[in-house]
Protein backbone atom coordinates (compact mmCIF):
# COMPACT_ATOMS: atom_id res chain seq x y z
CA UNK A 1 0.00 0.00 0.00
CA UNK A 2 1.37 3.15 -0.81
CA UNK A 3 1.77 6.05 2.01
CA UNK A 4 2.14 9.25 2.00
CA UNK A 5 5.65 9.00 2.86
CA UNK A 6 6.24 7.39 -0.57
CA UNK A 7 4.41 9.95 -2.79
CA UNK A 8 6.24 12.76 -1.10
CA UNK A 9 9.57 11.08 -1.92
CA UNK A 10 8.41 10.30 -5.69
CA UNK A 11 7.20 14.09 -5.92
CA UNK A 12 10.99 14.95 -4.93
CA UNK A 13 12.68 13.00 -6.95
CA UNK A 14 10.32 14.05 -9.98
CA UNK A 15 11.18 17.64 -9.05
CA UNK A 16 14.64 17.04 -8.41
CA UNK A 17 15.10 15.18 -12.16
CA UNK A 18 13.19 18.32 -13.64
CA UNK A 19 15.36 20.47 -11.90
CA UNK A 20 18.22 19.01 -13.10
CA UNK A 21 17.10 19.17 -17.22
CA UNK A 22 15.89 22.31 -16.54
CA UNK A 23 19.46 23.63 -15.26
CA UNK A 24 21.14 21.59 -18.17
CA UNK A 25 19.24 23.43 -20.63
CA UNK A 26 20.41 26.51 -19.36
CA UNK A 27 23.68 25.58 -19.54
CA UNK A 28 23.24 24.27 -23.32
CA UNK A 29 21.50 27.92 -24.10
CA UNK A 30 24.02 29.28 -22.36
CA UNK A 31 26.98 27.95 -23.88
CA UNK A 32 25.20 28.19 -27.32
CA UNK A 33 24.61 32.08 -26.75
CA UNK A 34 28.85 32.41 -25.60
CA UNK A 35 29.73 30.21 -29.37
CA UNK A 36 27.39 33.06 -31.09
CA UNK A 37 28.86 35.99 -29.07
CA UNK A 38 32.27 35.00 -28.99
CA UNK A 39 31.73 34.39 -33.11
CA UNK A 40 30.43 37.71 -33.70
CA UNK A 41 32.53 39.43 -31.44
CA UNK A 42 35.92 37.77 -33.05
CA UNK A 43 33.92 38.12 -36.57
CA UNK A 44 33.40 41.92 -36.06
CA UNK A 45 36.26 43.63 -33.36
CA UNK A 46 40.01 42.94 -33.72
CA UNK A 47 42.54 42.39 -31.70
CA UNK A 48 43.45 45.94 -30.95
CA UNK A 49 47.74 44.75 -30.24
CA UNK A 50 50.67 46.89 -30.96
CA UNK A 51 49.87 46.17 -35.22
CA UNK A 52 46.86 47.33 -34.88
CA UNK A 53 47.99 50.53 -32.35
CA UNK A 54 50.35 50.97 -35.22
CA UNK A 55 48.06 51.93 -37.80
CA UNK A 56 46.25 54.17 -35.79
CA UNK A 57 45.79 58.21 -36.87
CA UNK A 58 43.71 60.62 -34.72
CA UNK A 59 41.82 63.20 -36.49
CA UNK A 60 42.26 66.47 -35.40
CA UNK A 61 39.10 67.73 -32.95
CA UNK A 62 38.34 71.13 -33.65
CA UNK A 63 38.72 73.53 -31.38
CA UNK A 64 35.17 73.75 -29.88
CA UNK A 65 35.09 69.71 -29.18
CA UNK A 66 35.42 68.11 -25.93
CA UNK A 67 34.01 65.12 -23.85
CA UNK A 68 31.44 65.26 -27.19
CA UNK A 69 33.78 63.77 -29.22
CA UNK A 70 33.96 59.98 -27.44
CA UNK A 71 32.07 57.38 -28.73
CA UNK A 72 29.04 56.03 -26.69
CA UNK A 73 29.45 54.40 -23.70
CA UNK A 74 27.20 51.22 -23.41
CA UNK A 75 26.12 49.36 -20.73
CA UNK A 76 26.75 46.24 -19.77
CA UNK A 77 26.70 43.50 -21.11
CA UNK A 78 27.31 45.84 -24.26
CA UNK A 79 30.21 47.27 -22.90
CA UNK A 80 33.14 45.16 -23.87
CA UNK A 81 32.07 46.16 -27.42
CA UNK A 82 32.80 50.08 -26.13
CA UNK A 83 36.66 51.20 -27.88
CA UNK A 84 38.46 53.52 -25.92
CA UNK A 85 40.38 54.62 -28.37
CA UNK A 86 37.11 56.66 -29.35
CA UNK A 87 37.42 58.93 -26.13
CA UNK A 88 40.29 60.79 -27.75
CA UNK A 89 38.13 61.29 -31.06
CA UNK A 90 37.74 59.01 -34.42
CA UNK A 91 40.62 57.67 -36.04
CA UNK A 92 41.75 55.80 -39.38
CA UNK A 93 43.36 52.84 -39.31
CA UNK A 94 45.91 53.17 -42.01
CA UNK A 95 46.64 50.97 -45.07
CA UNK A 96 49.18 52.83 -47.74
CA UNK A 97 50.69 51.46 -50.57
CA UNK A 98 54.58 51.85 -51.56
CA UNK A 99 54.80 53.10 -54.86
CA UNK A 100 56.93 55.28 -57.10
CA UNK A 101 53.63 56.93 -58.48
CA UNK A 102 50.35 58.24 -55.88
CA UNK A 103 48.37 55.56 -55.81
CA UNK A 104 43.85 55.83 -55.68
CA UNK A 105 42.71 55.22 -52.72
CA UNK A 106 39.53 54.18 -50.48
CA UNK A 107 38.10 55.54 -47.47
CA UNK A 108 36.08 52.55 -46.18
CA UNK A 109 33.10 53.27 -43.77
CA UNK A 110 31.90 50.01 -41.90
CA UNK A 111 28.71 49.23 -41.17
CA UNK A 112 26.63 47.68 -38.18
CA UNK A 113 23.38 49.95 -38.25
CA UNK A 114 25.14 52.65 -36.41
CA UNK A 115 25.38 50.55 -33.26
CA UNK A 116 28.47 49.05 -33.54
CA UNK A 117 31.30 48.69 -36.12
CA UNK A 118 32.08 45.61 -38.38
CA UNK A 119 35.52 47.01 -38.41
CA UNK A 120 36.87 43.51 -39.09
CA UNK A 121 35.08 42.19 -41.96
CA UNK A 122 34.24 45.38 -43.45
CA UNK A 123 37.10 47.16 -42.89
CA UNK A 124 40.33 45.82 -41.85
CA UNK A 125 39.83 42.83 -44.34
CA UNK A 126 38.49 45.41 -47.02
CA UNK A 127 41.45 47.28 -46.82
CA UNK A 128 44.02 44.44 -46.46
CA UNK A 129 42.51 43.64 -50.08
CA UNK A 130 42.76 46.94 -51.40
CA UNK A 131 46.33 46.66 -50.59
CA UNK A 132 46.84 43.74 -52.62
CA UNK A 133 45.12 45.64 -55.66
CA UNK A 134 47.93 48.81 -55.23
CA UNK A 135 45.11 50.82 -53.29
CA UNK A 136 45.17 52.55 -50.46
CA UNK A 137 42.60 51.80 -48.11
CA UNK A 138 41.40 54.05 -44.59
CA UNK A 139 39.38 52.81 -42.29
CA UNK A 140 37.46 55.09 -40.41
CA UNK A 141 36.10 54.93 -37.05
CA UNK A 142 33.34 56.93 -37.14
CA UNK A 143 31.62 57.76 -33.96
CA UNK A 144 28.59 55.83 -32.85
CA UNK A 145 26.96 59.13 -31.72
CA UNK A 146 23.32 61.07 -32.99
CA UNK A 147 23.60 62.88 -36.68
CA UNK A 148 25.39 64.78 -37.00
CA UNK A 149 28.68 63.10 -35.36
CA UNK A 150 29.22 60.47 -38.31
CA UNK A 151 28.64 62.31 -41.20
CA UNK A 152 31.05 65.35 -39.32
CA UNK A 153 33.91 62.42 -39.09
CA UNK A 154 33.42 61.05 -42.02
CA UNK A 155 34.07 64.80 -43.89
CA UNK A 156 36.74 65.88 -41.71
CA UNK A 157 38.32 62.17 -42.53
CA UNK A 158 38.22 63.07 -46.53
CA UNK A 159 39.47 66.61 -45.63
CA UNK A 160 42.16 65.33 -43.86
CA UNK A 161 43.27 62.59 -46.63
CA UNK A 162 43.45 65.19 -49.02
CA UNK A 163 45.47 67.93 -46.65
CA UNK A 164 48.03 64.71 -46.49
CA UNK A 165 47.99 62.99 -49.44
CA UNK A 166 51.81 63.36 -49.90
CA UNK A 167 52.36 61.60 -46.51
CA UNK A 168 50.60 58.34 -47.78
CA UNK A 169 51.28 58.67 -51.07
CA UNK A 170 47.89 58.95 -52.76
CA UNK A 171 46.55 60.89 -55.14
CA UNK A 172 44.18 64.08 -53.84
CA UNK A 173 41.69 63.85 -56.62
CA UNK A 174 41.56 59.90 -56.61
CA UNK A 175 40.28 59.45 -52.93
CA UNK A 176 36.73 57.22 -53.12
CA UNK A 177 34.52 56.05 -50.37
CA UNK A 178 33.01 52.62 -49.65
CA UNK A 179 30.52 51.92 -47.43
CA UNK A 180 28.59 48.62 -46.04
CA UNK A 181 25.18 48.73 -45.08
CA UNK A 182 24.71 51.38 -42.63
CA UNK A 183 28.33 52.51 -43.47
CA UNK A 184 27.04 52.47 -46.97
CA UNK A 185 24.37 55.10 -46.12
CA UNK A 186 27.28 57.28 -44.32
CA UNK A 187 29.14 57.03 -47.69
CA UNK A 188 25.92 58.07 -49.56
CA UNK A 189 25.40 60.68 -47.50
CA UNK A 190 28.97 62.10 -48.08
CA UNK A 191 28.61 61.84 -51.54
CA UNK A 192 25.28 64.27 -51.63
CA UNK A 193 25.65 66.51 -48.71
CA UNK A 194 29.85 67.10 -49.08
CA UNK A 195 31.26 70.44 -48.30
CA UNK A 196 33.28 72.60 -51.25
CA UNK A 197 36.83 73.32 -49.70
CA UNK A 198 37.36 77.05 -49.02
CA UNK A 199 40.99 78.01 -50.86
CA UNK A 200 41.13 81.21 -48.49
CA UNK A 201 40.45 79.11 -45.09
CA UNK A 202 43.23 79.87 -42.62
CA UNK A 203 42.71 76.45 -41.57
CA UNK A 204 44.48 73.83 -43.46
CA UNK A 205 41.74 71.36 -43.36
CA UNK A 206 39.03 73.17 -44.45
CA UNK A 207 40.70 74.33 -47.73
CA UNK A 208 39.67 70.86 -48.95
CA UNK A 209 36.23 69.79 -50.68
CA UNK A 210 35.01 66.67 -48.65
CA UNK A 211 33.40 65.38 -51.96
CA UNK A 212 34.91 61.50 -52.61
CA UNK A 213 36.03 61.14 -56.51
CA UNK A 214 34.23 57.86 -56.33
CA UNK A 215 32.06 56.12 -54.43
CA UNK A 216 31.17 52.20 -53.58
CA UNK A 217 27.50 51.25 -51.81
CA UNK A 218 27.94 47.47 -50.28
CA UNK A 219 24.17 46.30 -49.62
CA UNK A 220 23.83 50.18 -48.16
CA UNK A 221 20.56 52.05 -46.87
CA UNK A 222 20.63 54.96 -48.59
CA UNK A 223 17.02 56.08 -47.59
CA UNK A 224 15.85 56.96 -44.06
CA UNK A 225 12.32 57.03 -45.50
CA UNK A 226 11.05 53.38 -45.16
CA UNK A 227 9.53 51.81 -41.78
CA UNK A 228 11.84 48.92 -42.24
CA UNK A 229 15.07 50.98 -41.26
CA UNK A 230 13.25 52.16 -37.93
CA UNK A 231 16.09 50.99 -36.15
CA UNK A 232 18.96 52.36 -38.07
CA UNK A 233 16.78 55.67 -37.95
CA UNK A 234 16.61 55.72 -34.42
CA UNK A 235 20.45 55.05 -33.97
CA UNK A 236 21.13 57.60 -35.83
CA UNK A 237 18.19 60.23 -35.48
CA UNK A 238 16.90 59.51 -31.80
CA UNK A 239 13.06 58.89 -30.98
CA UNK A 240 10.54 60.65 -32.96
CA UNK A 241 13.39 62.42 -35.31
CA UNK A 242 12.24 65.42 -37.36
CA UNK A 243 10.89 64.33 -40.44
CA UNK A 244 13.56 67.45 -42.53
CA UNK A 245 16.10 65.55 -41.08
CA UNK A 246 14.51 61.91 -42.65
CA UNK A 247 14.56 63.90 -45.59
CA UNK A 248 18.22 65.56 -45.51
CA UNK A 249 19.82 62.34 -44.98
CA UNK A 250 17.60 60.11 -47.51
CA UNK A 251 20.34 60.40 -49.82
CA UNK A 252 18.46 59.51 -53.35
CA UNK A 253 16.38 62.92 -52.90
CA UNK A 254 19.94 64.79 -52.87
CA UNK A 255 21.80 63.41 -56.24
CA UNK A 256 22.69 66.30 -58.55
CA UNK A 257 24.82 65.85 -61.54
CA UNK A 258 27.76 66.59 -59.43
CA UNK A 259 27.39 63.57 -57.07
CA UNK A 260 30.06 61.21 -57.29
CA UNK A 261 30.16 58.28 -59.86
CA UNK A 262 29.39 55.16 -58.11
CA UNK A 263 29.51 51.47 -58.22
CA UNK A 264 26.53 49.87 -56.10
CA UNK A 265 25.74 46.28 -55.29
CA UNK A 266 23.50 43.99 -53.11
CA UNK A 267 21.33 41.08 -53.29
CA UNK A 268 17.35 40.47 -54.21
CA UNK A 269 17.62 38.18 -50.51
CA UNK A 270 18.92 40.77 -48.40
CA UNK A 271 16.79 39.68 -45.08
CA UNK A 272 18.30 43.27 -43.50
CA UNK A 273 18.61 45.78 -46.20
CA UNK A 274 15.98 45.79 -48.85
CA UNK A 275 17.67 45.99 -52.48
CA UNK A 276 15.26 48.59 -53.67
CA UNK A 277 17.73 51.14 -51.89
CA UNK A 278 20.45 50.26 -54.36
CA UNK A 279 17.90 50.56 -56.83
CA UNK A 280 16.18 54.31 -55.95
CA UNK A 281 19.71 55.78 -55.49
CA UNK A 282 21.23 54.28 -59.14
CA UNK A 283 18.31 55.27 -60.69
CA UNK A 284 18.65 58.90 -59.28
CA UNK A 285 22.45 58.77 -60.48
CA UNK A 286 21.15 57.81 -63.91
CA UNK A 287 18.12 60.28 -63.94
CA UNK A 288 20.99 63.21 -62.76
CA UNK A 289 23.30 61.84 -65.58
CA UNK A 290 26.31 60.24 -63.23
CA UNK A 291 27.93 57.58 -64.06
CA UNK A 292 26.98 53.84 -62.19
CA UNK A 293 26.88 50.08 -61.93
CA UNK A 294 25.01 48.86 -60.30
CA UNK A 295 24.94 44.92 -59.74
CA UNK A 296 21.61 43.19 -58.03
CA UNK A 297 22.52 39.49 -57.51
CA UNK A 298 20.03 36.97 -57.91
CA UNK A 299 20.91 35.81 -54.18
CA UNK A 300 22.97 36.79 -51.08
CA UNK A 301 23.20 37.55 -47.52
CA UNK A 302 23.38 41.12 -45.72
CA UNK A 303 26.81 41.91 -44.10
CA UNK A 304 29.09 39.90 -46.51
CA UNK A 305 31.66 41.84 -47.12
CA UNK A 306 34.24 40.35 -49.84
CA UNK A 307 31.73 38.25 -50.04
CA UNK A 308 34.11 35.04 -51.08
CA UNK A 309 31.36 32.58 -49.90
CA UNK A 310 28.73 33.54 -52.13
CA UNK A 311 27.97 31.95 -55.24
CA UNK A 312 27.14 34.97 -57.15
CA UNK A 313 27.94 38.86 -55.15
CA UNK A 314 31.43 36.67 -54.90
CA UNK A 315 32.16 38.53 -58.67
CA UNK A 316 32.17 42.04 -57.23
CA UNK A 317 35.17 42.92 -56.61
CA UNK A 318 36.50 42.12 -59.83
CA UNK A 319 33.45 43.67 -61.66
CA UNK A 320 34.83 46.79 -59.08
CA UNK A 321 38.19 46.86 -60.75
CA UNK A 322 37.13 46.88 -63.72
CA UNK A 323 34.68 49.36 -63.36
CA UNK A 324 38.01 51.67 -61.97
CA UNK A 325 39.85 51.57 -64.78
CA UNK A 326 37.08 52.15 -67.22
CA UNK A 327 36.35 55.47 -65.02
CA UNK A 328 40.39 55.40 -65.14
CA UNK A 329 40.97 55.45 -61.88
CA UNK A 330 43.03 52.83 -61.42
CA UNK A 331 45.26 51.77 -62.74
CA UNK A 332 46.76 54.49 -63.90
CA UNK A 333 49.63 53.15 -66.53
Amino acid sequence: MRTASTGLINRRSTNMRLLKYFSLSILILLVVFAAIAWRFVSGHFPDRDEQYRARMEYLPMPPSASEDYADAAWRWPLSTFYNPFLEQGPYLLTYPVAREKPVAAVLILPGGGYFFRSEKYEGIEIADWLNAQGIAGFVLNYRLKLHPAPLDDTQLAMRYLREHAQRYNIDPQRIGIMGFSAGGHLAAAASTLYQQGQPASLQPLLRHSTRPDFSVLAYAVTSLTDSAHAGIRGNLLGENPDPELINLLSAERHVTSDTPPAFVWTAKTDSIVPFQNSVIYSQALEAAGVPVETHIYPEGRHGSALAEKEEYARTWPAQWLSWLKKMDIHPID
